[in-house]
């Protein structure tokens, strides 16, 4: 096993621990299928979500991002939260603990995991940067894109609730070079 291989184990390894399901690493920069996301733009796709149309430049280069880095750990998370009964209407997402938040907790715990192992640094993002999260997730294999037009991503063995976090490996000392 390759050294980069026995990190991405360890990190792995961590990262089922605190309740993630899947994990992988993709290298930047990376293929991200700029085209059609510019297309996908220009055919206004993004309805009311104009922060979609800013911060391309680094959006569809994360290497512009953390100029740093030379990898992105991609992990995916079944957020499934019971239905509890009600008497009033209210979207399932609203309900609970927002998953950014109970992610974001959990990518930091990992990034002090991996700091305190490797030496490295990590900055994690929940939709907190502009980052391509399902395309990232299918480079680094975790799933494959769906054909509707919102473009979903299947993360494979995985529920409804699937939610993406990145972690960006950044620092003199890098923890994965794929």
């Amino acid at each position: 096993m390759s050294q980069d291989a026995a990190k991405l184990q360890k990190i792995r390894t961590e990262a089922i621990a605190q309740g993630f399901h899947a994990v992988s690493a993709v290298s930047v920069p990376t293929e991200l299928r700029r085209d059609y996301y510019l297309r996908w733009l220009d055919q206004g796709k993004q309805g009311s979500m104009e922060w979609m149309a800013h911060n391309n430049d680094r959006r569809l280069h994360p290497e512009r991002l953390l100029p740093e880095a030379a990898s992105i750990v991609v992990l995916a998370m079944n957020y499934y939260q019971a239905d509890p009964p009600r008497p009033y209407r209210i979207a399932k997402y609203a309900l609970g603990d927002d998953y950014h938040n109970l992610i974001y907790r959990r990518l930091k715990k990992l990034c002090r995991f991996m700091s305190q192992s490797f030496g490295s640094q990590q900055k994690p993002y929940v939709d907190t940067g502009p980052l391509l999260e399902k395309p990232l997730a299918e480079a680094a294999g975790l799933g494959m894109r769906g054909v509707l037009e919102r473009e979903l991503l299947q993360v494979v063995n995985s529920g409804e609730k699937e939610r993406i976090g990145l972690l960006k490996d950044i620092g003199a000392k890098r923890v994965l070079r794929i």
